[in-house]
């Protein structure tokens, strides 16, 4: 799918950010739920931690993807094709110093 080693680096830092901010979330939801589960302020404090964590991780992850987007074309493909023009200059150099 993803061929270069750079993309996969930012794919797994993508992924470690939201599974850690997810942990700390689900945490702070727990730790809600045990002081008062039955009072109905509590709930809704709750309810509204829910959806600030739903809508913080989507945007981390629209903002992630964005950046990959970006790194991908901006900066990873030109120092690829640079990588790939500099191993073609260095067989052109072999093959020519082996005559």
């Amino acid at each position: 799918m993803f061929k270069s080693i750079q993309i996969k680096i930012l794919l797994l830092i993508i992924i470690l950010s939201v599974l850690m901010l997810a942990g700390i979330e689900y945490f702070f939801i727990f730790q809600m739920n045990q002081i008062n589960a039955g009072s109905g302020e509590i709930t809704s404090q709750i309810r509204i931690a829910k959806t600030v964590a739903i809508v913080v991780l989507a945007s981390f992850a629209a903002i992630s993807s964005a950046i990959i987007i970006f790194a991908s074309r901006v900066i990873i493909s030109p120092i690829s094709k640079l990588i790939k023009n500099a191993k073609k200059i260095a067989e052109r150099r072999g093959s020519n110093e082996r005559r």
